[in-house]
C-alpha cells in the first residue's frame, strides 16, 4: 500500500470541527475527501460518517429524515 499524501486540509478541518458539529466537505472526485473524513472519524475527532452515495442509506433517509437521525447519538 501507498503511503498517504499530507492534506493540507486537516488543520482547517479539525479547527471547524472543534466548534461546529456538521461540517461539509466538498471537491472534485478521488482527490481524498473519503480518506481524510475517515482518518480524524478513527483518530482524533470520532464521529459517524454518513454516505448519501449508498442507496440504502439515501433511501432510507429520504423516506424519514427524522426517523433516520434518532438512529444516531446526539452530539455533545
Amino acid at each position: 500500500m501507498s503511503a498517504l499524501y499530507p492534506r493540507y486540509l486537516r488543520p482547517l478541518l479539525l479547527e471547524a470541527l472543534a466548534d461546529t458539529r456538521v461540517v461539509f466537505v466538498a471537491g472534485a472526485r478521488q482527490v481524498g475527501k473519503t480518506t481524510l473524513t475517515r482518518e480524524i472519524a478513527a483518530g482524533e475527532h470520532p464521529m459517524t460518517i454518513l454516505s448519501l452515495d449508498e442507496a440504502a442509506t439515501r433511501g432510507a433517509a429520504s423516506r424519514d429524515p427524522a426517523g433516520f437521525l434518532q438512529r444516531f447519538p446526539v452530539p455533545s
